[in-house]
């Protein structure tokens, strides 16, 4: 009896421990589970953190040759780019840590919008519509010349508006005024390790930019089909000698083409073996190609350069007069610039007589000038010139004259030597000659995954 007893217990116990072990083995999985999760996570968080880092890069990258590159790029051309397509970050880097698309989308309303009620103070916080059904969730309108940021919509109303911003005032508008938008939307899709697929880590993101002067570009950024040019002139252009003109910013022949190595409203003659135009195609060093869609456009009589219209496309103010360039609180007025050595504050020079024969360099880089000239000018020595060189009648350049920016005359220009005409979009951004169409929305990005 006793034995059967304790062969009973030995039988019970042996249950307990096998629940035990099951209840050990299943909270054990549990904890398993748990903690490989908590790891996944983790990496999900993680990946997903640097992906949303790679989506502001993207943006960032975007948004900086939009705002930079005047009207070279616009708002769709960034759409199925390989630059901003599907591309690698760090870009150009082997080992990618992961990848990035954008894509803009642009939006002006036709026809627009009006007012329904007069907007009689500057202090206002909503804005009545006769019809919001193409403005945007939320962003920036233009009434008159003032620019309206704006939150949220309800109904007809435009609320929590704040006046006045981008650089415009507020001020009173009356009923029926027309309301504009114009807007770049861009969005970055970033994906790690991969944007395709199933990524371990993905972020979508947006932000606006916002199309000033009804989307238009100024400065230099109004020439037609995009042209920058080195050298520029409304009367003939010959390079003789050794002389050369670069722009590196050449993209491609054809229907596409953007950019110029030369522009003339007449003709343009290239003479001799060392007389070239530079491009900065690959295997592409030298080009006498003359078509609109070519780096030499000559002849474009019907609405592109003239001595007379040349200085509209490449200033935003009148020569004379209120508010012109000849303008004392901001020009310096010299009589005779041959041996004057452009002293500061001012980066504008207005100059009645301009002819150096010895070594001069004006301006730099990060401080480039702009020479204005109302004579002819005759340029000899080792003459260098960081900025534009514009005269109101014609060029000619001998000996090793180099300018890093932009020559530009209302009449002809002749290089015979080794002169160097280089474009350089940078030197003209900093003088303000390249007016992008964009301003930047004052818009966090905004996270859509």
């Amino acid at each position: 009896m006793k034995f059967k007893t304790i062969k009973h217990q030995r039988g019970y116990l042996l249950i307990v421990a096998i629940v035990a072990i099951i209840i050990i083995g299943f909270i054990a999985s549990i904890l398993t589970t748990m903690y490989i999760s908590s790891v996944k996570s983790t990496t999900n968080i993680l990946q997903s953190e640097k992906a949303l880092y790679i989506a502001k890069a993207g943006l960032e990258i975007a948004r900086h040759d939009l705002l930079k590159s005047g009207a070279t790029l616009k708002c769709n051309d960034i759409n199925n780019n390989t630059k901003y397509t599907n591309a690698c970050y760090p870009p150009g880097a082997t080992d990618c840590e992961g990848y990035f698309t954008i894509t803009t989308a642009e939006n002006r309303i036709t026809p627009t919008p009006k007012l329904s009620s007069a907007i009689a103070t500057t202090f206002e916080t909503t804005i009545n519509l006769d019809s919001v059904s193409d403005l945007l969730p939320k962003g920036v309108i233009v009434i008159g010349t003032e620019t309206i940021q704006y939150p949220k919509i309800s109904g007809l109303q435009l609320q929590n508006i704040k006046r006045g911003v981008l650089g415009t005032s507020a001020s009173a508008h009356a009923s029926g005024s027309s309301v504009i938008q114009n807007v770049c939307t861009l969005t970055s899709a970033a994906g790690v390790p991969t944007l395709t697929g199933n990524p371990s880590g993905k972020r979508i993101i947006k932000e606006m930019l916002w199309k000033k002067n009804n989307g238009n570009s100024t400065g230099i950024g109004t020439l037609p089909n995009s042209m920058a040019p080195a050298l520029i002139a409304g009367g003939n252009v010959n390079l003789s000698g050794s002389s050369k003109a670069y722009n590196s910013h050449v993209t491609l022949h054809g229907p596409g083409f953007k950019n110029s190595t030369i522009v003339s409203g007449v003709g343009i003659t290239i003479n001799g073996s060392g007389a070239k135009t530079k491009v900065g195609l690959p295997n592409v060093t030298a080009s006498k190609q003359k078509s609109l869609l070519a780096d030499v456009n000559e002849g474009m009589t019907t609405s592109y350069i003239t001595g007379s219209n040349l200085w509209g496309y490449l200033f935003d103010k009148p020569k004379y007069g209120i508010g012109s360039v000849h303008d004392a609180s901001t020009t310096t007025i010299v009589d005779d610039c041959s041996k004057y050595d452009f002293p500061g504050p001012n980066k504008t020079f207005w100059c009645t007589n301009f002819n150096p024969k010895g070594n001069l360099t004006v301006g730099s880089q990060n401080n480039p000038v702009i020479i204005i000239v109302e004579q002819n000018v005759d340029l000899g020595g080792s003459f260098t010139l960081n900025g534009l060189l514009y005269v109101m009648q014609g060029i000619s350049i001998r000996g090793s004259a180099t300018v890093n920016g932009l020559t530009a005359a209302e009449q002809a220009i002749n290089l015979n030597g080794n002169g160097n005409m280089y474009l350089d979009l940078e030197i003209l951004t900093i003088l303000g000659l390249i007016g992008s169409p964009y301003d930047p929305y004052h818009l966090s990005w905004e996270d859509f995954d």
